[in-house]
């Protein structure tokens, strides 16, 4: 991990549940901790737009020194949803995403690029 600043890694869990609401809801409030959502850009910015919200994802940088976020914020370490996300309608073939989001966000806790991991809720089924 680079800088005195930690960085969390958030994982949205399932594309069609309450987690990519919960991430966009979270990203409104400033945080002296740089948090990046590994996950699907275009999903959370619909979500965030269907909520009201101004989410203001960027780039994730691993190279670059962990920053706070204000307002709106969020860094994105960007993974593709399978298929098309809806809220509320599950779709199996999303599966293979949840767990990419979870590997890549683990693996950035083993090699030091984040301090820790807060997943959103994971459908089990």
């Amino acid at each position: 991990m680079t800088g005195d600043r930690p960085r969390i890694a958030l994982t949205p869990g399932e594309p069609a549940g309450i987690g990519p609401d919960l991430v966009a809801a979270l990203a409104m409030q400033p945080s002296a901790v740089e948090r990046v959502v590994v996950g699907d850009g275009a999903m959370l910015a619909a979500r965030a737009a269907t909520l009201g919200l101004d989410l203001q994802p960027y780039a994730f940088d691993p190279a670059a020194a962990p920053r706070a976020q204000g307002p709106g914020e969020i860094a994105l370490d960007a993974v593709s949803a399978a298929a098309p996300v809806q809220a509320g309608r599950l779709d199996p073939r999303n599966g293979r995403y949840v767990v990419d989001t979870l590997a890549r966000a683990l693996g950035g806790c083993l090699d030091g690029r984040f301090a820790g991991l807060v997943t959103a809720p994971v459908h089990k089924g």
